[in-house]
């Protein structure tokens, strides 16, 4: 399957993600700083974490909703929220009024509107793509969103300070327009709901969850998902403040001629941070063909256990050129299994109940957070090379429940070699 010939649902979801994360990572990275210096860190830190708290209790109600109203109506509701929102959040940002207890209460609102719609929005590209295409789409998903992450970070740095208004502005704008897509192209996408026995009603949401839980293939992958995606979250946290620690004063990473490129340790994490992306940009098309190669099960595998070599080298290392080359090996592992992990996560969400398998698959992303901010404060305590051999071993861990999984799955139905797919 070529790029041409996926749904125009999947078309439009892939280009609005791109424009919609490129806007985003020119605000939400920088709203930490804007919150601690408006209301304190402290107060910072427990909106982060009820910010949270709210998303993952909305995406419940969301995969729920979603099986059960169908998968366009709740984003509908979400998306028409979002845009008022946002609409709030600028206004509360301009010449003309500035409030920053306003933008919070705007923030976490939309958090709610991000959980809800979360799930409806991973079920409706599920409901109309194949096993045989969505590695390509999550390929192409996961190329987008970097390369998103990177214009928006750069231009974020510049502009979040001076030009607020005229950010939340365009974030409201776009958002506008992907609502007005959304009603007048985007189709609905839920199957048809198997008719019940005479008699019997309807599972309730608590029921429905449970049987997530319940599925042991499904929830020992995730746990192998959570502590893989955990792996950078670690490094991007207790990496960053290692390295702050460790190279106080700038050193010189390379010289070009006369030119002498110099970097203390948080330029130096921010200079790896900027080398993945751009790996990510560069060679996503590459590494997808490989994969294509290999397979599912050894791609998976190779790719985590790149990760994690390349990622503990990074937590304990100070060497700027070993530093690279790990960011190399992690960032080509990360390409492998990010895709491949998407892919199999949604052929194994049952056809009746995406929306609800996506609502917990999401707490994966939640929980490999939680490790990762909870690894700075472990890491205040023992040395770096005894969090080197922790990351290690939740690096294994995970191989160990991948392979399980890989191995339970081919055992059930074997998983067919993906063809080589061109774009």
């Amino acid at each position: 399957m070529t790029f041409r010939e996926l749904h125009l649902n999947v078309k439009i979801r892939l280009l609005q993600n791109f424009i919609g994360n490129m806007i985003g990572s020119m605000v939400f990275p920088f709203l930490a700083i804007y919150f601690a210096e408006a209301i304190g860190p402290s107060l910072t830190g427990l909106l982060i974490v009820l910010h949270i708290a709210i998303t993952v209790s909305a995406g419940a109600y969301g995969g729920h909703f979603a099986d059960k109203f169908g998968r366009k109506r709740v984003k509908l509701y979400a998306e028409t929220a979002r845009v008022l929102l946002f609409a709030v959040v600028a206004l509360s940002n301009s010449p003309w009024y500035e409030s920053a207890v306003v933008t919070c209460i705007g923030m976490l609102l939309i958090g709610f509107c991000d959980g809800l719609s979360g799930p409806a929005s991973e079920a409706m590209l599920i409901d109309v793509t194949t096993s045989k295409s969505r590695t390509l789409v999550y390929s192409v998903d996961y190329w987008s969103n970097n390369f998103g992450l990177v214009i928006g970070g750069i231009a974020g740095g510049y502009l979040f300070r001076s030009f607020k208004f005229e950010l939340f502005s365009a974030m409201t704008l776009f958002l506008a327009l992907s609502l007005v897509v959304l009603i007048v192209w985007i189709t609905e996408t839920k199957p048809e709901s198997k008719p019940l026995p005479a008699g019997e009603k309807p599972a309730g949401m608590v029921a429905t969850y449970m049987t997530v839980f319940k599925n042991r293939i499904f929830i020992i992958f995730l746990g192998a998902a959570l502590l893989c995606g955990s792996l950078e979250n670690i490094t991007n946290n207790y990496g960053r403040v290692r390295l702050f620690d460790d190279i106080s004063t700038p050193q010189t990473i390379f010289t070009l001629g006369s030119w002498v490129f110099t970097a203390d340790g948080l330029q130096l994490f921010a200079f790896l941070q900027a080398m993945n992306a751009m790996i990510v940009v560069l060679f996503s098309a590459v590494v997808r063909k490989w994969v294509h190669r290999f397979g599912h099960r050894r791609a998976l595998l190779l790719g985590v256990a790149l990760s994690t070599i390349g990622y503990a080298v990074i937590i304990v290392s100070n060497w700027p050129l070993v530093l690279g080359i790990s960011m190399i090996i992690a960032t080509i592992g990360e390409i492998t299994w990010v895709p491949v992990k998407q892919t199999i996560l949604a052929d194994l969400a049952p056809t009746e109940n995406r929306g609800v398998y996506m609502a917990v698959a999401g707490l994966t992303g939640v929980g490999s957070s939680m490790l990762g901010g909870l690894s700075i404060t472990l890491g205040a305590y023992v040395s770096s090379w005894t969090m080197f051999a922790l990351f290690l071993v939740v690096g294994m861990l995970s191989l160990f429940f991948y392979a399980r999984t890989m191995n339970s799955l081919s055992r059930r139905t074997k998983v067919p070699a993906q063809p080589e797919v061109s774009v």
